[in-house]
C-alpha cells in the first residue's frame, strides 16, 4: 500500500464529523495517490458524530486504528508519536480533523519536497466557529521565523508543517512524553535545530477552525 507514495499525513481524531470534510479534501489533490493518510484514535469519542468504526476507513490511501486507552491525551500528541513511528513514506506531515486542504495544497509542499529542502511549512485560513466565516490568513503562528511576524516568538502550527520522515522519527519521543499544549512549538525548534534547509511559504493552503476561546485574539492577529 505505501509502494509510490511521498507523503503521509498524520491525524489523530475523536470521530468529529469534520474528518469526512478532511478525508474528501485529501483526495481531491493532484496526484492524490501519491498520498498515504495514518488515522488514529483512542477511546476519547465526540458523541453522536462519526458512527463508523474505525477500521471502516480503511483503504489503499488510508490506515484507520484504534489505540486503547487515552494515549491521544493532551490534545493528540501521544497519538502523533504512533504516527511518526508508522510513517513509511519521504515527507510526512500532519493534520487535525478540523482541518481541511485547499486544492492546491499538496501541489504547494511540492515546492519544498522537490525544491531540495528538508522541512517547511505553509500558512493557514482561520475561520469563525460561531458564524463559519473566514477571519482571515494566520500570519503569527504559522509564520516561524518570518521577520514580518506579529508576535515576539517564532512557532509554526503542527498543520503547517512538513518535514522528511527520519526526523518524525527522531522526534516521536518529543511527542510521546508531552505533558502540556505545546507540541508544535517544540517540533518546529527540534528542526530547526536539526537544519537549516527550510523553505517557509506565505501560500494559505491550510483551513483551519479557530477554538471558540481564541476567536478574539485571531480576529485581532489574523490578516
Amino acid at each position: 500500500m505505501i509502494k509510490n507514495k511521498k507523503l503521509t499525513v498524520i491525524t489523530p481524531t475523536s470521530g468529529r464529523t469534520s474528518l469526512n470534510k478532511l478525508i474528501e479534501s485529501i483526495r481531491s489533490q493532484n496526484n492524490s495517490e501519491e498520498i498515504y493518510h495514518i488515522i488514529l484514535w483512542d477511546d476519547f469519542r465526540h458523541d453522536s458524530d462519526i458512527n463508523k468504526k474505525p477500521e471502516e476507513f480503511n483503504n489503499d490511501y488510508i490506515l484507520s486504528i484504534y489505540v486503547p486507552g487515552d494515549l491521544g491525551n493532551p490534545y493528540g500528541s501521544h497519538l502523533r508519536a504512533v504516527g511518526l513511528m508508522l510513517a513509511q513514506t519521504p515527507w510526512v506531515t500532519f493534520a487535525d480533523d478540523d482541518v481541511w486542504w485547499e486544492p492546491n495544497h499538496y501541489e504547494t509542499l511540492n515546492i519544498i519536497i522537490n525544491g531540495g529542502y528538508e522541512w517547511g511549512g505553509v500558512r493557514r485560513n482561520i475561520w469563525n466557529p460561531y458564524n463559519n466565516t473566514r477571519i482571515g490568513v494566520d500570519n503569527f503562528e504559522s509564520v516561524g521565523d518570518s521577520p514580518t511576524r506579529k508576535v515576539p516568538y517564532e512557532m509554526l502550527d503542527g498543520n503547517t508543517m512538513i518535514f522528511k520522515r527520519e526526523y518524525g522519527v527522531y522526534a516521536s519521543p518529543v511527542y510521546r512524553e508531552i505533558e502540556t499544549y505545546d507540541d508544535d512549538r517544540r517540533m518546529y525548534n527540534y528542526l530547526k535545530e536539526c537544519s537549516n534547509s527550510y523553505k517557509l511559504l506565505e501560500t494559505p493552503t491550510i483551513n483551519q477552525v479557530c477554538p471558540n476561546k481564541l476567536v478574539n485574539m485571531f480576529q485581532t492577529l489574523c490578516n
